[in-house]
This record gives C-alpha cells, sequence and structure tokens, in this order.
C-alpha cells in the first residue's frame, strides 16, 4: 500500500491541482509557490481531528459557497490491508478526502469521506440500506452487465465487484454520502499499514527529544525498538497483572465502599425530602492506562553530555536523519507496514558533502520499503535516480501548478525534434544524471532561466546587467542564467524547461569563424526555433527572437565589434593581475571587471539586455 497522489480544490494557493507520488518524492521550486502547503496537507490528514480546517485554509480567489477538498489516493492496497479497507478497495485503490464549506455564519463544516473507484451505475447499489433496494438496482442491471440471477446481499456484493474490476477503465471516482468509518474516520484503520512523520523546516530537533509520543523522534525511536524487542507485549504483561491487582485491591475495599455509600445517603436524606438514594462504584476499575515510556536522546562529545538543545543546530538535524535512516532498514522485512516521510528542506543547517550524504540516504530509506517525500531548495536532492520523482511547483495567475515529465517523454520529446528513435528510459536516466550532477540542475529552482554556452557568458551578461542598473529588475523577475558547457548541451536542458513548464531563453554562438562541418549549429536551431519563429542561417548578422539570441560567432566577437580596443583591455587587467591575455581571455572576473570600467555603451550588449527584459517581463 502506497501513496499514490493528492488532489487540491480551493486549497490555499491551488485551485484545482494534483500531485503524483513515486517512491521518492522531491518537491522543488522557487519561494512561495506552494511546495510547504502539499506536505502540510498530507499532515492535515493524518493529524485528523487534532487540526481543524481554518478560513485562511481555503483558495483566496474561490467563492464563498465553493467547497474546499483534499484527497489522497492510495494504490497497491493488498492483503490484510485490502480486507480492512474492503467497503472502499477497487482493483487495488482507494481515496480519502476531507471537505470543508463554510456556512453564511462563518462556521466551517468538515468532514472526511471515502471513495471508491467503480461505475457510476452501481452507485445507487452501494448506497442502498437495504436488500430489497439493492435487489431492485441489481435486477435493473443484471442484462446489461450479465450478472448471475440473485441469491442473496454478499452474492450480489460479490458480483457487482467482480463485474466492476472487468470495466476497470471506465472507473470514476464516486464518494460516499457519509462520513467515512463514522465518528472515528479512517486513520485508525490507515494506521495499521502507514505511519506518517512528518519533519518541518522550522521544527528544532531539541524539542522532538522528550516532547510526546507524536513527535517524529519518538515514532522513528520507538519504531526501531519494536523491531528489536518485545517491550509492547510485555507492557501488556505487566497491564494484565496490574489489572489483576487492582481489582482483588478494589474488591478487599468493598466494605469500605459500603460503609461509605450508607453515611452518604444518611446524610443525604436528612436534606433532602424524596426518596432518591445514592449509591457508590468504582469508575473504570478494570482500566489501567499504562503506555510506553518516552525516550529522550542524550548526546555525548568527549566529556559534554547534555540534550540535543545544547549542540549545533546541523548535528540535531543530522541526528534526525540517522533515526529515519535507521527506520527506514527496520521497515525493509514488513511488507504489511510502510513509513511515510515527509521532510522540508532537509538540506538544513547541512555543509554540501553532508547534504549529498543526505540525499543518498534518504534515497536508501526509500528502498526499504517506506515513502518519502521532500521540499526542498538544493539541486543535491535532484539526480537521474530519483528523476521521475521530481515534481516542479510553479505560480501561474494565482494558482500554484504542478508539473512532471517523466524520463520517456524527456526521450520522445528529444527524439522528435532530433530525428530518429527515442533512446530507452535507463539510457534517458543515466544521462539525466550526468546532466543534473552540475549546476545544469539549477533550472528548477527559477521560474524564468536563461541558458548560456559557458561561464564567459554569464560573466558578461551579468557584469552588463550591473552596469545598465537592470541587475536587481533580473533578480526581481525571478531569473537565473546556467552555463551549459557548450551549445551541444543545451538541447536536453530545453527540453527539461519545456517539460517542467519553465521559462527559457536561449543565448548561443553560430561559430560562423569556424569551418562548416565544426559549427554543430543544426541541433541547437531545431530546438531553439521550437518555441519561437523559425531560425535562419542565412546571412551573417545574429539571430534573434523572443526566447532566443544566436551571435554570429560568439559573444566577444561581438564585442569586438562595437569596442575596437576590446583585446587590449582584456590583456591589460590580465596583465595587471599577473597572468597573460592568452591564458585569461575567458576569465570570468578579469571580464567582469573589465565591462564595470569601460565607459561608454556596447551596443551589441544593450540590445541583448533589451531582449532579456522583455523576456523576463512577459
Amino acid at each position: 500500500m502506497r501513496l499514490d497522489s493528492v488532489s487540491f480544490k480551493n486549497f490555499r494557493c491551488f485551485r484545482d491541482e494534483r500531485i503524483d507520488f513515486s517512491r521518492i518524492t522531491t518537491i522543488v521550486g522557487e519561494n512561495n509557490c506552494g511546495k510547504s502547503t502539499i506536505l502540510k496537507a498530507i499532515d492535515l490528514f493524518f493529524s485528523g481531528k487534532s487540526i481543524k480546517i481554518s478560513e485562511n485554509d481555503f483558495y483566496i480567489g474561490c467563492k464563498a459557497v465553493d467547497e474546499m477538498k483534499i484527497r489522497l489516493d492510495f494504490a497497491e492496497v493488498e492483503g490484510k490491508a485490502a480486507e480492512d479497507l474492503s467497503h472502499y478497495v477497487r482493483s487495488g485503490r482507494v481515496a480519502f478526502e476531507i471537505a470543508a464549506k463554510r456556512s453564511e455564519d462563518g462556521a466551517i463544516d468538515q468532514r472526511c469521506v471515502g471513495i471508491r473507484y467503480g461505475l457510476e451505475e452501481f452507485k445507487p447499489f452501494f448506497e442502498a440500506n437495504n436488500a430489497t433496494d439493492k435487489r431492485r438496482v441489481y435486477d435493473a442491471l443484471k442484462e446489461k452487465y450479465q450478472l448471475p440471477k440473485w441469491t442473496n446481499v454478499n452474492e450480489a456484493i460479490a458480483s457487482v465487484n467482480a463485474a466492476e474490476a472487468d470495466h476497470v477503465d471506465e472507473h470514476v471516482a464516486i464518494p460516499s454520502s457519509v462520513p467515512a468509518y463514522g465518528a472515528t474516520g479512517p486513520l485508525p484503520t490507515l494506521q495499521r499499514y502507514f505511519d506518517w512523520i512528518y519533519v518541518p523546516a522550522v521544527k528544532d530537533v531539541s524539542d522532538e527529544a522528550i516532547e510526546s509520543r507524536n513527535s517524529a523522534f519518538s515514532k522513528l525511536a520507538l519504531y526501531a525498538i519494536r523491531s528489536r524487542s518485545s517491550l509492547a507485549s510485555e507492557i501488556e504483561a505487566i497491564r494484565d497483572t496490574a489489572r489483576t491487582s487492582l481489582a482483588t485491591a478494589l474488591e478487599n475495599l468493598s466494605g469500605d465502599l459500603e460503609g461509605l455509600q450508607r453515611d452518604i445517603n444518611e446524610e443525604f436524606r436528612q436534606i433532602n425530602s424524596t426518596d432518591v438514594s445514592v449509591g457508590l462504584e468504582w469508575h473504570d476499575g478494570g482500566r489501567l492506562d499504562l503506555k510506553e515510556p518516552i525516550l529522550q536522546s542524550i548526546f555525548k562529545d568527549g566529556r559534554v553530555f547534555g540534550t540535543p538543545d545544547q549542540f549545533g543546530h546541523g548535528l540535531q538535524r543530522t541526528y534526525l536523519m540517522a533515526l529515519l535512516s535507521l527506520a527506514g532498514r527496520v521497515g525493509e522485512h514488513d511488507d504489511d507496514f510502510k513509513l511515510l516521510i515527509g521532510v522540508e528542506e532537509p538540506e538544513l543547517y547541512q555543509h554540501p558533502p553532508q547534504a549529498r550524504y543526505l540525499s543518498r540516504a534518504l534515497a536508501d530509506i526509500a528502498d526499504a520499503n517506506s515513502q518519502v517525500i521532500l521540499s526542498t531548495h538544493s539541486n543535491y536532492f535532484i539526480g537521474g535516480r530519483s528523476y521521475d520523482g521530481v515534481r516542479v511547483i510553479r505560480k501561474r495567475e494565482n494558482a500554484s501548478r504542478v508539473y512532471q515529465w517523466s524520463a520517456d517523454e524527456q526521450a520522445s520529446y528529444y527524439a522528435k525534434r532530433r530525428g530518429g528513435e527515442a533512446i530507452g528510459e535507463k539510457a534517458m536516466l543515466s544521462g539525466l544524471d550526468r546532466t543534473l550532477q552540475t549546476e545544469i540542475a539549477e533550472i528548477f529552482f527559477a521560474p524564468k532561466i536563461i541558458l548560456v554556452e559557458g561561464i564567459e557568458d554569464r560573466a558578461i551578461l551579468e557584469a552588463y546587467l550591473e552596469k545598465r542598473a537592470k541587475f536587481r529588475a533580473y533578480l526581481k523577475a525571478g531569473c537565473h542564467i546556467v552555463p551549459v558547457s557548450g551549445k551541444t548541451k543545451m538541447p536536453p536542458v530545453i527540453s527539461l524547461c519545456r517539460g517542467f513548464g519553465i521559462d527559457v531563453f536561449c543565448l548561443f554562438d553560430l561559430d560562423r569563424d569556424k569551418k562548416e562541418k565544426d559549427r554543430n549549429n543544426n541541433l541547437i536551431v531545431r530546438f531553439a526555433e521550437d518555441a519561437d519563429e523559425e531560425i535562419s542561417l542565412e546571412g551573417e548578422d545574429h539571430h534573434r527572437g523572443s526566447y532566443f539570441w544566436a551571435w554570429s560567432e560568439n559573444i566577444q566577437a561581438a564585442i569586438r565589434s562595437d569596442v575596437k580596443d576590446w583585446d587590449r583591455y582584456v590583456e591589460e587587467k590580465a596583465t595587471a593581475w599577473g597572468w597573460s591575455k592568452s591564458g585569461m581571455s575567458k576569465d570570468p572576473m578579469v571580464l567582469s571587471d573589465v565591462i564595470a570600467e569601460f565607459e561608454g555603451e556596447i551596443p551589441c550588449l544593450s540590445d541583448l539586455i533589451d531582449a532579456l527584459e522583455r523576456f523576463w517581463n512577459a
């Protein structure tokens, strides 16, 4: 059993959206796009009645009469889980939905309903309250679905379930008309197979050390302990012994209780004119609430001992991740139970090597019969091995959208524009893994990307943006320049941007100063013109469009045409720093300083900046 998807309707920044989950799902996007909202929605569901829907949870653009919904879909529901959830499970799927609606007096009605996937025509059959009504629906549909003759209710239900299983492609989501599992809701049943552990970004792990039984630390530590010991059964044995001893003690006190009852009645009759008498009995006398003890963590560093709050934030958070990793390994051999782990910004307080290690550790947890959902601002958590779990959140017209782009979609898109057959999924994933090991992975964290061939281009562009006093506007628009190490590396990155809904502008060289066979223009032109007007390679001028800019030769050749002594300026700067010009003509710091100190305008760069400004303002 696993969490397959979460759907939102009028919830916070989501108007009507769905996010699918993989073994490990990485949620990325710019700030304030809704990443945390997704984890908060799952946490709201698994918190049950302890968290109430508030006015602030409704999408700001919806009407007062509009309903807010959060639906969790579960897949691969099999074995004992399918039996326990049989009222709603169909074809291994089940869903539950939190629905909330505002009344005129401002009150919010909140309920949780079950959703089964089946045929709409059979809905009245399952909603019927008695055998007579069920048979009426059954007989009406018997011929159409070749149902056997009615014998009894149980046989009829089995026949209808079989008929629905034969028409899976026609299934629709059918919500129940009453709350799922009455007042208790579905959580007690789901928690036999799922344990949701949420690690928010702002949570101080020192609070987790001894805070409560529902804290992430307590859940993880007790989960690991239970796998190694018979603590639960031993505590139950203690409860049984204590109950017996308590019952004996109460029995021995029965005489005293009767005497107290007699004395109270005598006093009661003195001040009461009726014949009412008072009786005394032990309330819940056989109940003994003995819980598992809460674990407290103590750190030791040399001669220093203390709770986690006395140590650094990085160590605290790493400790919590270690517990996650241990819990994942513990659950590896338990097919009937799964940890569902949500982690917000696992990279917090971690230096880069440690963040990379945590990325691998979380992937290992997901491999060990657990499911991991994380939101991050770090490209260390994006790679080819977990690529199919990447989800990009973008804000579009005041509502957040979810984008996903599979390896197969990437391969098909790339093959269509390049020509030829698409490569296999594994081959594409290995290629993506190489690509995403570099800073190219930063494309997922900005809404507008400018792709350039190398760091030389980026240095010149950023320096001229500063010179034109446009750099702050560029940053405010969410723009980011990403070098890809040559134009032959640009097409797959363009494909990724298109698939994930990332606005992209391509800046590349046509290399007309080189021989025809060394220019390598055909492929980049096919990809760049896919989002713009057709690119012609005729003539010697630069080519430009709304989403691309192609230098006739390269960026410095264009600058030389506008600045006669450009090479001398670069050489003088390099020499002043103790370098030779030949080795520093593409050095980012040298080029940035030359641009900053140059007096006057560079027309080709001014034209490019104007085009980029139109792009980021679009």
